[in-house]
């Protein structure tokens, strides 16, 4: 219970909620895996692939904590920074284990004297504890247990940062270290025995927060298959599967398994929506959107969407209220800027049109649609120099674009 209550921030990785519970729900003494499960990916080889706060999960790992009661307090007084805490204290932690008599992992000492006990002549030194000679050790890294043993290692999910490794072993090798590893799979760091409907929420959420190999995806259409049918629980992530996937056709044909008002989940209702637009079904798009909003009224893009949705239908005077009041909470969300500037031309409203779009390129130059509308705007202002300017950017950031190039053709 102990370490589950580290775990609770020192287990980051892709966490899905048991039914019912909000992350919030976790209190001290209680499984963690009562309130959520905790993902990481593992690798084979040396095992050097780790997530930044996945320390508890590779604390887990070692034969220190396998062979032993140690708890993450044998090391840390969680009320002291570590950058506040002298090496001395690692070092003697591991001496508390590793007895001269036998060099392995023994029942640590209580943790919260361990850390502070006083040195004497009867205690054993890093001398006796190590295998390598003191000569090697002291040239090394000054004979530092922790530092040789929990060694700073770069994490996958965090660019130029990096930490102690807490799978505490054998140094690697460098040759074991820059050796390609291959991912096996996500394991449940937060322990017990998680569900089929889980491990498919944990596949689907890594795939959209990590990693994006489509082998993750056949990974939770292979868990959702052993979940059953019971739609209550798999609707949401089916939907969600066929979203990944970009499988709008599918999306729209299972949708009609449950009715709109059964819809609790604003992602999935926007998912929804989203394939009918991508169908170009924009007037069935239109209630799921709604719904959508419904359920996360401040979602910027659900309302952008929204509006845009309401634009297709010729709503126009819902689409400018909706994308107005979106305006008023997020004042620089270029796409919304961009949708009420071709409102504003639909309407004539010229000059205003150019003024959405002008914004829009402050807070975004290289804005694809922006630059494209700005550019239909001067040809039908009859400013041809104009119009080459805007799409000759365009053009230079995105030489492929297909609109782009058909409108540079005209403008010559």
């Amino acid at each position: 219970m102990q370490l589950d209550v580290c775990r609770r921030c020192h287990l980051q990785g892709v966490s899905v909620l048991q039914e019912g519970k909000e992350f919030a729900d976790f209190r001290p003494a209680m499984p963690l895996n009562s309130v959520m499960d905790t993902y990481l990916p593992e690798y084979d080889g040396a095992e050097t692939h780790f997530i930044m706060a996945s320390q508890a999960h590779r604390l887990t790992k070692s034969a220190c904590y396998k062979n032993s009661q140690m708890t993450c307090l044998n090391c840390h007084n969680p009320h002291v920074s570590v950058q506040q805490t002298p090496k001395e204290q690692f070092n003697k932690a591991c001496l508390n284990c590793h007895l001269a008599s036998t060099n392995t992992p023994q029942t640590p000492k209580n943790p919260s004297t361990a850390n502070n006990a006083p040195s004497n002549t009867n205690s054993p030194t890093l001398s006796q504890a190590c295998s390598m000679p003191l000569a090697q050790r002291v040239a090394k890294n000054n004979n530092d247990c922790s530092g040789c043993h929990m060694p700073p290692s770069p994490s996958i999910d965090i660019p130029h940062v990096t930490v102690h490794d807490h799978f505490i072993r054998r140094p690697i090798a460098d040759s074991e270290r820059n050796a390609v590893e291959r991912f096996i799979g996500l394991v449940a760091a937060s322990g017990g025995f998680p569900t089929a409907l889980s491990r498919a929420k944990g596949y689907l959420h890594y795939f959209e927060s990590y990693d994006t190999d489509k082998s993750h995806l056949d990974s939770a259409a292979h868990y959702l298959q052993q979940a059953g049918n019971n739609l209550l629980y798999v609707y949401d992530p089916n939907i969600h599967l066929r979203y990944l996937q970009g499988d709008f056709a599918g999306i729209v044909a299972y949708s009609d398994k449950m009715s709109l008002s059964n819809i609790r989940d604003a992602w999935t209702a926007y998912r929804i929506g989203e394939a009918f637009w991508q169908q170009q079904g924009y007037a069935d798009a239109v209630p799921y959107l709604e719904r959508a909003v419904e359920l996360l009224p401040l979602q910027a893009d659900f309302n952008n969407k929204l509006g845009a949705a309401y634009l297709q239908t010729n709503q126009t005077e819902r689409a400018q209220q909706v994308l107005e009041s979106l305006l008023r909470e997020s004042p620089s969300h270029v796409s919304a800027l961009t949708n009420l500037g071709y409102l504003c031309v639909a309407q004539g409203k010229l000059a205003a049109a150019e003024q959405y779009y002008l914004r829009a390129l402050q807070y975004d130059p290289d804005y694809t649609q922006a630059l494209l509308n700005m550019t239909a705007l001067k040809m039908l202002q009859q400013q041809q120099g104009e119009a080459r300017r805007y799409i000759a950017h365009l053009l230079h950031c995105e030489p492929n674009n297909a609109q782009a190039k058909t409108l540079w053709e005209r403008l010559k």
